[in-house]
């Protein structure tokens, strides 16, 4: 029987890659995020995960990205739980773990720089509580790339003077049917899903939480937007399909714009 194809390792007496003197401490950048050990191929000097910059985000936990299975099992066979345990991860380990191969090393590439360069500015989380429309536009920043996905998060979300905008009117601007719209809302929907986990959020899903909770684990969600709007200090109250959209992304609520309900499991 064939042996399970591995990655490569690292060959005997390979040279360490010099490291940047103000590597740990100097702020998130993407020129210095790609000197890390995990975007380089060869085995890099030790680096303490604990003395990074606090740009860096060390003490985030890895669940906060967005990761295939087999990333996430690969993390968990080499104990990495933090943001900074994986940033002075060498590559060739990961790429050591069974399953864990060039494509999932390119997805948590490109989860490391947008988890760690969004927003204005290094470093800075990428979230704007401020009004719910700067939520959103957030959560569809940190979700969709193209400019077609975006717009169409950005209308099924509300983000429009007329509001909402319908399956059948997106359709007839795209020149698709309807359920190729759907779809596309639904696949960033999920991504959102995910995103929408992250520490940064953690000071709006406890308002959320405790407010349905607070009101018998079950209330409307007029009562939600209206209780939001205060306790968020927001301008203007959040459009009611929209809101239900955004609450429906934590796994521990189901919010339901037709029946006009939102509850907590």
């Amino acid at each position: 029987m064939q042996a399970p194809k591995r990655g490569p390792g690292r060959p005997p007496n390979q040279p360490a890659v010099p490291i940047p003197p103000d590597l740990g401490s100097a702020p998130c950048s993407r020129d210095h995020l790609e000197k890390f050990p995990v975007f380089l191929l060869r085995h890099p000097m030790q680096l303490d995960a604990e003395e990074l910059h606090p740009s860096y985000r060390p003490e985030a936990a890895v669940y906060e990205l967005s990761l295939n299975g087999r990333a996430f099992k690969a993390l968990e066979a080499l104990g990495v739980r933090t943001i900074g345990q994986l940033l002075t991860t060498p590559r060739e380990r990961l790429m050591d773990q069974w399953g864990f191969g060039p494509r999932s090393l390119g997805i948590l590439h490109e989860e490391l720089r947008g988890f760690l360069l969004d927003g204005e500015g290094a470093g800075r989380p990428g979230v704007d509580l401020s009004s719910f429309e700067t939520l959103v536009r957030s959560l569809i920043r940190m979700t969709a790339s193209e400019p077609r996905e975006m717009d169409v998060l950005r209308k099924r979300l509300g983000l429009t003077d007329n509001g909402v905008w319908s399956l059948g009117r997106l359709a007839e601007k795209y020149g698709l049917t309807r359920e190729r719209i759907r779809q596309i809302e639904s696949s960033n929907l999920e991504t959102m899903a995910l995103r929408a986990r992250r520490e940064m959020l953690a000071d709006f899903w406890q308002a959320v939480l405790d407010l349905i909770t607070r009101a018998g684990r079950r209330c409307s969600i007029e009562f939600a937007s209206d209780e939001l709007t205060r306790r968020m200090d927001w301008p203007k109250r959040p459009n009611s399909k929209a809101l239900a959209k955004v609450l429906g992304l934590h796994p521990e609520i189901k919010a339901d714009s037709r029946k006009g309900e939102v509850a907590r499991w």
